[in-house]
């Protein structure tokens, strides 16, 4: 009697040679990003004296809207030229370099939580003839600001007489330069307000006639880059000296009660991994209006799991709750969100000043912004525990009993330990936290958190770019459940390399028609926080 061989589900008897083509990946590259940051700007780049530095156009802008308004860079001097200095582009520094040589976030993600319209500079070249440049930074960050003749902040624009042929004209258009003052008076920049000077942005051609003047802004890859040029009239006759015009007419509006709602809609499909909350007190901390309704995004709307920083309380007063204040703390806020997804950090740094004059004391925020930088810097799996966050001092230290009861309490803070101001632990405001895991998974570990959030992003992208769209007669249970296999090994410790995890085991997958359910067992990398030595004392025996 012939025997019968089942090969890929068909029987065969007779003699010969029988070939299939299946899929079965045997190796796998790993995709998924990690370490980008969002900045989701709520005032931070206004100052107490009314200017704003920000630019491009607020989630509701006159020229651009929604994904448009959301700006991306991948260096702080591009995102310092973006913004123009301020608060924001201060803070975002230390996204990027956390500390003196040390790598930062390598993607950052800023909008602005806000309506906002163009200034504009309206150029008066004769009668009824109008050319008008559109700041493409919108909001007040546009106004021209003149002080003794020097524009400071803003835009600005005049025609003058050529230089090589005095017949012809030019148009010159000026930026500001002054970059603010922080709270304690110092600037941002090299320069003070008085001391800033105006920088010449563009210089046209020595033109004579009007045409000519509006051909070469509306083909000058510069004056495009700044502003949307527009006329009125009919552009014809010639040119004469046109005095200087301001950009005037930018407004930013940041109490539109749809615009933070806009922004997140906008960001849903952005690969995030951590979100720098701009709240600069710590009542701010569970603002509803914002970072609340940033927790219920990441609950329930982002498209990977994705965790957000809100900066706390800078002293002893306002760390822990007492039988008085249940608000206002950063225990409050840890208490609020109760997630592994959310992170509190407590502490203000005291840094040198650039006068040489002393001292002066940051907020909380930089020190959020720097735990941002240190955790996207690295890999997902590298703790904060005892990391160094560049900082010498600190407004408050916490005693050790206030340092354990911040740990049970979910508040990330610094610890001096051997001369140096490090991340005491890397915590999250998870209060079922007497465990490494909770009964609902999840982790008072930052670490371990954004494992198994890269972890299910890594299977995410890869998966769908395999699977989704296939059919059941080219994808089996078995391809999947050999990727997943192949993907968990290339994520595992091997041959001294770190990794996201250490072991894997028990891939199972279940095809129910259209659906394929997998389930797999895995251990992460997880940190080690405390090493415990004990001596054996012996006693003491001499022979001679």
């Amino acid at each position: 009697m012939a025997t019968i061989v089942n090969f890929h589900g068909k029987n065969y008897i007779e003699p010969g040679a029988y070939a299939v083509s299946v899929y079965n990946p045997t190796s796998v590259v790993n995709v998924a990003e990690f370490g980008n940051v969002m900045i989701i700007d709520t005032g931070l780049s206004k100052t107490a004296d009314g200017y704003e530095f920000s630019g491009g156009s607020g989630i509701n802008g006159e020229l651009y809207q929604g994904l448009k308004s959301v700006y991306e860079f991948d260096s702080y001097e591009d995102f310092l030229s973006f913004v123009g200095g301020g608060p924001v582009g201060d803070i975002a520094q230390k996204l990027f370099e956390p500390r003196p040589g040390a790598l930062g976030c390598p993607k950052l993600y800023y909008t602005r939580a806000a309506s906002t319209t163009a200034a504009k500079i309206a150029i008066t070249l004769a009668e009824g003839k109008i050319l008008t440049l559109t700041c493409k930074n919108e909001g007040i960050t546009g106004n021209g600001v003149v002080v003794d003749g020097t524009l400071k902040l803003g835009y600005a624009a005049k025609v003058v007489a050529g230089t090589d042929d005095t017949s012809k004209f030019k148009l010159q258009v000026y930026q500001g330069s002054f970059m603010g003052v922080d709270p304690d008076g110092e600037p941002y920049g090299a320069k003070s307000f008085a001391a800033a000077p105006q920088y010449m942005l563009a210089e046209s051609d020595e033109v004579a006639t009007i045409q000519e003047l509006v051909e070469w802004c509306k083909n000058s890859k510069t004056i495009l880059a700044n502003f949307q040029v527009s006329t009125t009239g009919t552009m014809t006759g010639n040119l004469s000296v046109v005095a200087q015009v301001n950009a005037t007419g930018g407004s930013t509006d940041y109490t539109d009660a749809s615009a933070y709602a806009n922004v997140l809609e906008s960001i849903s499909e952005l690969d995030i991994t951590f979100f720098l909350c701009c709240n600069t007190d710590v009542a701010g901390g569970t603002e509803a209006a914002t970072n609340g309704k940033l927790f219920t995004f990441l609950k329930n709307n982002a498209k990977y799991t994705e965790f957000m920083v809100v900066p706390g309380g800078s002293g002893d007063d306002d760390l822990l709750n007492t039988a008085t204040k249940t608000t206002g703390t950063s225990q409050a806020i840890a208490k609020y969100y109760d997630s592994e997804q959310v992170v509190v950090v407590h502490g203000a740094p005291i840094v040198a000043r650039k006068d040489g004059n002393g001292t002066k004391t940051l907020s909380p925020i930089y020190l959020a912004a720097t735990v941002i930088g240190m955790a996207a810097g690295g890999a997902p799996q590298t703790p904060l525990t005892f990391k160094r966050t560049g900082y010498d001092n600190f407004k408050y230290s916490l005693k050790q009993k206030e340092r354990e009861k911040a740990l049970q309490a979910g508040i990330m803070h610094t610890r001096n330990v051997n001369g140096y101001w490090v991340i005491n632990q890397g915590v999250t405001t998870l209060q079922d936290n007497k465990q490494t895991y909770a009964q609902d998974g999840q982790s008072l570990e930052l670490s371990i958190a954004l494992i198994k959030a890269q972890l299910n992003k890594e299977l995410i992208i890869d998966a769908g770019d395999r699977f989704t769209g296939k059919n059941v007669g080219t994808v089996s249970a078995e391809t999947v459940k050999n990727f997943v296999e192949t993907k968990l090994q290339s994520l595992t410790v091997s041959g001294g390399e770190d990794n996201l995890i250490i072991d894997w085991k028990n891939v199972k997958v279940v095809a129910k028609n259209t659906d394929f359910f997998c389930t797999y067992d895995f251990v992460p990398n997880v940190p080690l926080n405390k090493v415990f030595f004990t001596g054996n004392v012996l006693d003491f025996s001499a022979t001679a």
